[in-house]
């Protein structure tokens, strides 16, 4: 899916697949040709390359970058950081074959009861299988959920999105804020033909004081509200289009 992609001026769609191609075939290095670009522009293309594929779990998106003038043709070298070297990637890659394996095999009896169901599950799933916890490392990535069952909003956010595309069901990743100041990332989910704010992590208890201190009573279930609902606690980032979210589900 490639929502944000579609988003994007012809310049930063160049951006964006140059970057796209170098982590899907983890390339440590490539190349830019526009040295106007910044480091805040280019580490924001990345930013959306891993909220379209949050399958790209090997990297956080850091990366370092080198200008090179000593070529016919001047440019930026990328030089990606990944988070594990060839060895642990074969590790890794067969362990989280198996983790989603099974994560898709605990909510899929429940498709026969509707896409409402379903979607209620993979938050069940979660809840069940992953503590809210920040490691530092790998927490931005789906292999913090079904490998080390330890995980933030965005890794979480991307966990549940992977598995609901896996079942046919359209989800974007959204980063945001919450209560106009926290960094926080959620769901947009299509459900009976709606689109719906879906916030899982908000379920988990930690955030009851924060939503106390801001909100009044703790909304311990941040699942599938409108437009409406979510404007009074959820900011997110107006550059990009996001569906209208709302009516009966």
């Amino acid at each position: 899916m490639q929502f944000y992609y579609q988003q994007l001026s012809e310049r930063k769609q160049q951006i964006y697949r140059t970057l796209k191609d170098a982590v899907e075939s983890r390339s440590v290095e490539c190349f830019l040709y526009d040295l106007t670009l910044t480091r805040e522009q280019i580490g924001d293309v990345m930013m959306l390359v891993l909220l379209d594929y949050p399958d790209y779990y090997w990297t956080k998106g850091n990366f370092y970058i080198y200008r090179e003038n000593n070529f016919s043709q001047p440019r930026l070298r990328i030089r990606i950081v990944y988070l594990f070297d060839d060895r642990q990637m074969l590790l890794a890659e067969s362990e989280m074959q198996k983790q989603i394996k099974k994560c898709c095999e605990a909510v899929g009896r429940y498709q026969a009861y509707g896409v409402r169901e379903f979607v209620l599950q993979v938050c069940n799933w979660v809840y069940q299988n992953v503590e809210y916890q920040y490691t530092g490392d790998k927490d931005q990535t789906i292999y913090s959920v079904f490998c080390e069952k330890k995980s933030v909003c965005m890794g979480i956010s991307k966990a549940a999105a992977l598995v609901l595309r896996l079942f046919g069901i359209n989800s974007i990743v959204v980063k945001g804020k919450l209560f106009g100041k926290h960094p926080h990332s959620w769901l947009i989910v299509l459900v009976n033909q709606r689109y719906y704010h879906l916030d899982i992590t908000l379920g988990y208890p930690c955030f009851d004081e924060l939503w106390q201190r801001n909100q009044g009573q703790p909304e311990r279930y941040c699942i599938l509200k409108d437009d409406e609902w979510i404007s009074n606690t959820h900011d997110f980032d107006k550059r990009y289009h996001y569906p209208i979210c709302g009516g009966d589900v």
